[in-house]
């Protein structure tokens, strides 16, 4: 007991136990600091130190200093605070100099924080040294970096940095490094999804990667690597000296001509004046090119490569702007076709005067014979039109021709048609509401399609899904209107065998989907594919993909399929129907009838339901909780007015005995309470089965019944201070019980009990008091003080076996 100006301190202890968990951890922050502090008051905040988290989550903070005793002056003390939970002085969490007597203390703290700012705050007294900081967060998902998908040297510039965007990320980050450097070193931070990085040598080799990060520039993913070589290796030199000029919807394109005899072709490209990258558009022999495929009122670049004998290609030399402005289309004479060459994909405008119309005139003047009354002027004109030569494939019924109308400003007859990617020739003629016709003489009129010479873009992009002896294979389209279909590529190696044509596995496809079933499980496949257009031209490959086909899951090998293949009862079953295999065919919905145990429906009704279709699978499917009583499954299916029953048999899918436990428990923790007693706690399984836990004390399980919740009091024969080892097990409704989870609980002690003690000090001199106490183990304790009317004035709590607290004399609203 202590006695100090009519105040009695009565100090209590109590003992309980804690437990914690981590993982799943980054490093977010990790300082190395090794200072001593100087000049520093009790009152002032030595150090702050602010993070910042990028998503909510659970951080371990880390802090290892040093205190001494320096003795017989004050020792060195630290005390902290995470943003406003303080970690006080002779607290577990701070540092005493008495108790250190110069030896480092680690101090390991873990916290659920939302994201935003934090800051750790570090007072000092006397001169403690402050080692290391270290902050770590938990991963919670696999944040991935952008695709970098072009670097480019152009040639006294700079490197030319593209890359995919990335959702919800406004900070990139951009990293080089040379060749003989290990670590990449940071050259900017931008807010697009492009860099120009100017300050490059030339003969040099770089490597470039781009990182996303928050608004502190904290980075959380990373690009691919990417390296560009500054050193020329091409044998002919940079195209010189663009020339553009237009004419109407063309442009006609010279450049110098590349004096080097191993010169083997130009490459042309092209951009609009918005865009960022340019596209290739036709490869060329010769030192000038015409680009029929402009568009009036845009404004575009143009590009020029050289490639020599070896395929090496030289940076590309730019041109100037261009903008193409088209003044207008005068039609002439009795027809004229707009634009004067047609390509395939674009629209032709056709122009008709009926009055310049001799055919149609000399028509209405013989039936005007008959009927004074007829105007000579038609009422109404129809173009009527084909392809190629009137194919019949391609033609138009004339009851579907297309009424002409006025073009006010040309005062001619319009009709716009959109040329089809297999058309050489358009042919067409004119009718008038009496069916006198213009046909030029007999002789129709015939306009020539210009052959497309321009190849597509590669693909852009392919995705692969794996599973079970089986790779699934889709991808997007280039961005060229007139792809026409697909060829698919296949190798066991990723650099070889991509002109060997036994590689090539389908042709002439023309969905963008492909599954590939002629796979080994577990054996690495490499894919690229080839668009074509109407026109027969080839795009380059693709970049490669790969996939690993997978050896468990689902085989589609029959009508009706099923997984997992011995279900029991609580499985989720999925069933399975494949249109390919059975008498339902390309069905546009599908419905399933499911019963158990021979169409009995006296427990478990039947059902009807309709399925969902599995595009990588290609298949039918519906999921089937399986419930207690059920010894086999019968399915049959429907498309509403057919049935497939196979063959009236119907299937009937097995259920097995259920032999799998539950998973075990996880998130098992104890609790000490008073009155010797101890609560155990745990996390619910998920399984469906689920019936239960159980809960063993030792070999002696405690619940007479079944369990149902997730937590037990256990109040028989516990004793004080005793270390109590529970077990806990999750069984499901087959009885099958699961692996046990172990929780060792220390029980709660008897109060401590102090000698009583007295000192002398006076209120007024404000010296604070230094209160020791001492344990047989490290325990958690708390340490009440109370004044003489019992009323408690101060508390103090931490986890040692030497309690140490210094108390100032203040209560906790801070009076004396």
């Amino acid at each position: 007991m202590v006695k100090k100006n009519n105040m009695i301190l009565i100090l209590f202890i109590f003992i309980f136990s804690t437990i914690s968990y981590a993982n799943g951890m980054t490093t977010l922050l990790d300082l190395k600091i090794e200072e001593r502090a100087s000049n520093v008051t009790l009152d002032e905040i030595w150090k702050t130190i602010p993070f910042k988290l990028p998503y909510a989550a659970k951080v371990k903070i880390s802090i290892e200093a040093t205190a001494r005793d320096n003795g017989h002056a004050d020792d060195d003390d630290i005390k902290w605070a995470l943003n406003k939970e303080e970690f006080n002085w002779g607290t577990e969490n701070a540092w005493d100099g008495r108790e250190l007597m110069g030896k480092k203390k680690k101090v390991v703290i873990e916290r659920s924080l939302l994201s935003g700012e934090h800051k750790i705050h570090i007072w000092a007294d006397q001169r403690p040294t402050l080692h290391t900081v270290k902050i770590e967060m938990e991963i919670k998902e696999d944040i991935k970096g952008p695709n970098i998908k072009e670097a480019t040297y152009i040639k006294n510039i700079g490197v030319r940095l593209l890359w995919d965007s990335v959702d919800k990320i406004k900070n990139y980050v951009v990293f080089r490094k040379e060749t003989k450097e290990k670590n990449f070193k940071k050259l900017a931070e931008v807010s697009a999804p492009f860099y120009m990085d100017a300050f490059v040598d030339a003969n040099k080799v770089y490597d470039y990667k781009i990182g996303i990060a928050d608004s502190s520039g904290t980075v959380f993913g990373y690009s691919n690597e990417i390296k560009v070589e500054l050193i020329e290796k091409t044998k002919v030199s940079v195209p010189k000296n663009i020339a553009l000029n237009s004419s109407g919807t063309t442009v006609n394109i010279t450049w110098d001509n590349s004096p080097e005899k191993e010169l083997s072709k130009y490459i042309v490209y092209r951009k609009k004046a918005e865009s960022i990258t340019y596209d290739k558009i036709d490869e060329t022999t010769k030192n000038s090119y015409t680009d029929s495929k402009v568009v009036e009122n845009e404004k575009y670049y143009y590009a020029i490569s050289a490639v020599d004998t070896s395929n090496n290609e030289t940076d590309k030399s730019e041109s100037n702007l261009i903008e193409i402005i088209f003044k207008g289309f005068k039609p002439e004479g009795t027809v004229s076709v707009f634009p004067e060459k047609l390509y395939p994909g674009q629209k032709a405008i056709v122009y008709f005067s009926p009055r310049r119309s001799k055919e149609i005139r000399k028509s209405r003047e013989r039936g005007r014979r008959k009927d004074p009354n007829l105007s000579l002027n038609p009422e109404k004109i129809f173009f009527r039109y084909g392809w190629n030569g009137w194919d019949e494939r391609y033609l138009v019924p004339e009851s579907d021709s297309p009424e002409m109308t006025l073009d006010p400003e040309s005062k001619y007859l319009v009709a716009e048609v959109e040329i089809p990617y297999y058309a050489t020739q358009l042919d067409f003629v004119f009718f008038d509401e009496l069916g006198n016709y213009d046909k030029n003489w007999a002789k129709d009129y015939h306009f020539a399609i210009e052959k497309d010479t321009i190849k597509p873009e590669p693909v852009p992009s392919i995705e692969i899904t794996s599973k079970n002896k089986m790779l699934y294979i889709e991808w997007t389209a280039p961005r060229d209107p007139d792809v026409k279909n697909y060829d698919i590529y296949r190798s066991t190696s990723k650099d070889i065998g991509w002109t060997n044509p036994n590689n090539l596995v389908a042709r002439g496809l023309t969905e963008r989907v492909y599954r590939d079933t002629n796979v080994e499980s577990n054996k690495t496949y490499y894919y690229r594919i080839i668009a074509w257009d109407y026109s027969g031209n080839q795009s380059d490959m693709s970049d490669v993909a790969e996939g690993i086909p997978t050896s468990v899951g689902v085989l589609l090998n029959d009508t009706c399929v099923w997984e997992p293949e011995h279900p029991s009862v609580g499985d989720m079953l999925k069933i399975y129907y494949v249109e390919d295999r059975g008498l339902l065919k390309a069905p546009k919905d599908l419905k399933i009838k499911v019963g158990v145990n021979n169409w009995d429906d006296s427990k478990i009704p039947i059902i009807h339901r309709p399925m969902l279709y599995d595009k990588v699978y290609g298949a039918w499917y519906y999921e089937y909780l399986i419930e207690d009583a059920t010894n086999y499954i019968n399915v049959a299916f429907s498309e509403g007015e057919k049935w497939d029953t196979n063959g009236g048999l119907n299937w009937n899918i097995r259920v097995f005995p259920d032999t799998t436990p539950p998973a075990k428990v996880k998130g098992i923790v104890g609790e000490s309470l008073p009155n010797n007693q101890i609560r155990i706690k745990w996390d619910a399984n998920k399984e469906r089965d689920l019936a239960g836990y159980h809960v063993y004390k030792g070999k002696s399980r405690l619940n007479p019944t079944l369990l149902t919740a997730t937590e037990f009091l256990d109040m028989l024969n516990i004793d004080e201070g005793i270390l109590y080892e529970y077990n806990v097990t999750a069984l499901d409704k087959s009885k099958n019980e699961s692996e046990p989870s172990l929780i060792k609980v220390l029980s709660l002690k008897d109060v401590i009990t102090l000698p009583d003690f007295t000192f002398t000090a006076s209120l007024s001199a404000r010296k604070p008091i230094r209160l020791i106490a001492s344990t047989d183990a490290l325990y958690n304790w708390k340490m009440e003080i109370m004044s003489n009317n019992g009323k408690i004035v101060k508390t103090y709590s931490g986890v040692s076996d030497a309690i140490t607290v210094i108390w100032d004399l203040r209560n906790e609203e801070g009076e004396f």
